[in-house]
């Protein structure tokens, strides 16, 4: 398995390295406890316009989001891009750590590449259940019930 973060947008050097380790570690834990096979992902770490046009160029969706996978076919990983100011905005309204936030993002959208999808109740139950055990076991408690 490789793992590899891309760091788009102007961050002091360390926080670069902290959001790379990050990705790198809950991309591990979520693979160590859903998936199967040796896939290699990569992970873009950008702003909302990006992701915008990603969105739009890729799922015909002309709005921006916080995050996309894109699946490079069954069990062979994928490329994922998380919107860093969605996500911070995100953890400040819900009133967490933008690292906690980035990390569920991370977890939601490797489950993705896993196969796993939330397109009906009990399918999005389970989803909700496998990224809330991928965070638990990287230190991150429960806040919400689902």
């Amino acid at each position: 398995m490789a793992v590899a973060a891309e760091i788009e947008i102007e961050l002091p050097v360390s926080e670069s390295r902290a959001l790379t380790e990050l990705v790198v570690r809950t991309c591990t834990k979520t693979l160590e406890l859903h998936g199967e096979g040796d896939p290699d992902i990569a992970c873009v770490i950008a702003d909302s316009d990006r992701l915008h046009n990603l969105n739009k160029r890729f799922r015909n969706v002309d709005k921006p989001t916080d995050v996309l996978a894109f699946p490079a076919g069954e069990g062979a990983g994928g490329d994922i891009a998380i919107a860093l100011d969605i996500a911070t905005k995100h953890a400040e309204e819900a009133g967490w750590s933008r690292e906690r936030e980035v990390a569920y993002l991370i977890a939601h959208a490797t489950l993705h590449l896993l196969g796993h999808d939330h397109d009906d109740d009990d399918a999005y139950c389970l989803m909700r259940l496998a990224e809330e055990e991928v965070l638990e076991a990287l230190g991150y408690r429960r806040t919400e019930e689902y």
